[in-house]
């Protein structure tokens, strides 16, 4: 900076000073590693053969999240397979680390040396997770044409961002705690994205499936979702589907304050709802077609007889009643805009018992009446 001469303090007009910022690297960073194999050499140099250990994605195919500490020289070799040679000259002992998507080393190449040890029986040192990314369509892998895909884990100790490179569909991030949280981002240009998620519990190895789409062909609508059931508010979403015969959950989230959560969903698409509490209870909602970018509300109607109508979602009306002589249960139910695929409705006795279980497939409107005579105080 610069400021005008002054001569009290005879002090200089100008100063320059250099600020160092370092990136928060919460979870990952280039010295986190999963895995880890310990060998006592017995030459100066040592090749370790990865080859075996690539097709796996538990190292990159580049062996750029290979670190061995303490070596005087590494190098790495492609040679009929993956090798990474180290100079152990004066070591006892060698440390290798490795197992890392977010970690980037450079090594230069080498001739293999007599000395090979095969990379085998190693151990887990660090909290992992494989992503695998996949069609929501068929199944199979794939990495969105055009786009840019960012994943973001969350631990204990904050976030971290691991941009993903073109064509990558399989890969190991490794963190320094439990993955609370893995998300992965589809970037288009900086406003256009969609983005599937997940809340895993607390394990050593997570292998999790992303399912995305080609945003370019197929689109993706956002889904704002409305919980109703406050005794839900506190409880994990899932959108789930069958691709390739196999029931799959695309992605899940929490309800924030406001009771919503957002889901991007291929359009045209039908999803199935559910909802894990913290104990593992299960709760289904059913199934939805997703067709344009919208709102939905989500819970299961309850109500009492004073008559009372119940706004299950917009323009779904339900209702209950019992004549004046209590003879008669009346029960309607209207979708004015008849998009019903399925309805299922219980009456209940007072004390829990079910008195009347009735189900419709593609009925859009539904009254019932009900005999009642014998249950008139229950």
């Amino acid at each position: 900076c610069e400021v005008d001469e002054e001569t009290e303090n005879y002090r200089p007009t100008n100063e320059t000073l250099t600020i160092t910022v370092n990136p928060l690297l919460a979870c990952t960073n280039n010295n986190t590693f999963a895995f880890k194999k310990t060998i006592t050499p017995e030459s100066n140099l040592t090749t370790f053969n990865f080859t075996d250990v690539v097709p796996t994605h538990y190292v990159k195919s580049d062996l750029s999240d290979v670190y061995v500490p303490g070596a005087n020289n590494t190098w790495i070799n492609f040679t009929d397979g993956y090798y990474v040679i180290v100079n152990n000259t004066g070591l006892s002992s060698i440390d290798v680390y490795f197992g890392n998507y977010f970690a980037n080393r450079t090594y230069s190449t080498h001739t293999l040396s007599d000395n090979v040890s095969l990379i085998e029986s190693y151990t887990q040192i660090n909290p992992a997770a494989v992503y695998t990314l996949r069609d929501e369509l068929n199944g199979e892998e794939m990495f969105p044409p055009g786009a840019t895909l960012t994943s973001i884990i969350q631990c204990s100790q904050g976030e971290s961002y691991i941009p993903i490179n073109g064509n990558d569909t399989k890969f190991l991030i490794a963190s320094n705690d439990y993955i609370t949280k893995a998300l992965l981002r589809v970037s288009y240009t900086a406003d256009s994205y969609y983005s599937r998620q997940f809340y895993p519990s607390e394990q050593d190895m997570l292998l999790l499936n992303f399912y995305l789409a080609d945003a370019y062909v197929n689109a993706i609508d956002r889904i704002d979702f409305k919980m109703l059931d406050s005794d839900q508010y506190s409880s994990k979403l899932q959108a789930y589907k069958t691709v390739a015969d196999t029931s799959v959950v695309i992605t899940e989230g929490y309800f924030d304050v406001s009771r919503y959560y957002s889901a991007y969903l291929l359009e045209d698409s039908d999803y199935y709802l559910r909802t894990v509490e913290a104990d593992g209870t299960i709760t289904e909602y059913g199934r939805i077609t997703v067709v344009e970018p919208a709102e939905k509300e989500i819970g299961l109607a309850s109500m009492q007889l004073n008559p009372e109508s119940v706004l299950i979602a917009k323009k779904i009306t339900m209702n209950a009643w019992a004549n004046e002589a209590r003879t008669s249960l009346y029960v309607v139910y209207d979708d004015l805009m008849n998009q019903t695929d399925d309805l299922n409705i219980t009456v209940y006795h007072e004390n829990g018992t079910v008195f009347q279980n009735d189900y419709y497939v593609d009925t859009n409107t539904v009254n019932l009446e009900y005999n009642i005579t014998d249950f008139s105080n229950e």
